[in-house]
């Protein structure tokens, strides 16, 4: 989830266009507000988003249109190269129109506004990886690359667990017990054997009273050695 905004952050952005905020609390970014525009209206609302993307009053849009050169095939085309990347059309009919174009990732499978791409978008793979890594809103500096990866889930995964209730007949193999919350456990541990993920021989079913048990005792990086302890040491008990 995207950093919420805070009020003072949004006025200074308003200040630093040249306009004035004329709000005193922020809600949203499509939420209208009052504010004075750089060119002296002060009746005028505006969306944060839209005034991101560089829109203004009624006054300076009718301004701007009348001042504003059309941008001709040659300029949007070199406009790309100077970004590295590559237009794919042979002409140019408006800024809200999409074009092919070969993205600086390779990728020649896109489609992109002029408009869009100036705000500095690009194709889906190159999205993908400006927000994944350090980079997601969400990522945490705290974790360990073990924990980050025991965190992703594995391609059959879901499959995997079905059979294993299916071939234990949805029965905890430590106290045999059918009528308990059951969990398909990783024999050998998740985050570092990826190969054994999901075969079905490196699987144990247990309620999720011992499977929370187990884990406490003998920690995430577990093996088939601490499993065999660990149920030696309830066929004692119950002996």
């Amino acid at each position: 989830m995207a950093r919420r905004l805070k009020f003072e952050d949004v006025k200074q952005y308003f200040k630093d266009h040249d306009c004035e905020l004329l709000e005193t609390e922020y809600i949203n970014s499509k939420t209208k507000m009052r504010y004075r525009c750089k060119c002296g209206n002060k009746k005028c609302k505006i969306c944060f988003d839209s005034f991101k993307n560089g829109n203004r009053c009624m006054k300076c849009g009718i301004k701007r249109r009348s001042d504003k050169k059309r941008l001709d095939f040659k300029e949007v085309k070199q406009y790309f190269e100077d970004h590295n990347c590559e237009l794919l059309e042979t002409e140019y009919i408006n800024n809200t129109t999409k074009m092919r174009y070969r993205c600086d990732c390779g990728n020649e499978k896109c489609k992109i506004t002029f408009n869009r791409f100036q705000q500095g978008g690009r194709c889906k793979k190159c999205g993908l990886k400006k927000h994944s890594g350090k980079n997601h809103p969400n990522y945490n500096p705290n974790l360990t690359d073990e924990e980050r990866e025991k965190g992703r889930i594995c391609p059959g995964l879901r499959k995997w667990r079905k059979l294993i209730l299916e071939r234990d007949n949805n029965t905890c193999q430590c106290c045999f017990q059918t009528d308990k919350k059951l969990i398909a456990h990783h024999i050998e541990n998740y985050a570092n054997n990826k190969e054994l993920r999901t075969v079905l021989s490196n699987g144990f079913l247990f309620c999720e009273e011992h499977h929370i048990e187990f884990h406490k005792e003998y920690g995430y990086n577990c093996n088939r050695e601490q499993l065999e302890d660990f149920l030696n040491s309830k066929i004692k008990i119950n002996y």
